[in-house]
């Protein structure tokens, strides 16, 4: 049982980190960068801020993930299409392709409702004992 766990942990990890960089990737294409500084030394830098509020709710809900997970594969896979479905709707929403416009403000609370729905969902189908 615990090599299973711990096999659940790593691919939970993976899947956090290829969805939150696909993610990131999904949500800088959308922001135009043709004033950006891209000449400045710490221009990679401010990239990676600008994309936090894509990445943010898989570092949340990854370390989340991995400490409450335990040996059972069904939790483990209804999360991980509970993971992808939730990266895939914020993206199709980031990208205008659902037709709803949106600033800042409520792409916020996007990232915060998207955060609180990963946690909730690793809660209630990896926190089993």
């Amino acid at each position: 049982m615990e090599e299973r766990r711990l096999f659940n942990q790593k691919l939970l990890i993976f899947a956090h980190v290829m969805v939150g960089f696909l993610s990131a990737f999904w949500y800088l294409t959308q922001i135009d960068f043709g004033h950006y500084p891209y000449w400045q030394s710490r221009a990679g830098l401010g990239v990676l801020l600008i994309a936090s509020p894509a990445v943010v709710p898989y570092i949340v809900s990854g370390v989340y993930a991995w400490r409450v997970v335990t040996h059972r594969r069904l939790g483990v896979m209804v999360f991980l299409v509970v993971l992808v479905a939730g990266a895939v709707l914020t993206g199709l929403l980031s990208s205008g392709a659902l037709g709803i416009k949106y600033n800042a403000v409520e792409w916020l609370a996007t990232a915060t409702g998207q955060t609180f729905a990963y946690v909730w969902a690793a809660e209630l189908l990896l926190h089993v004992i």
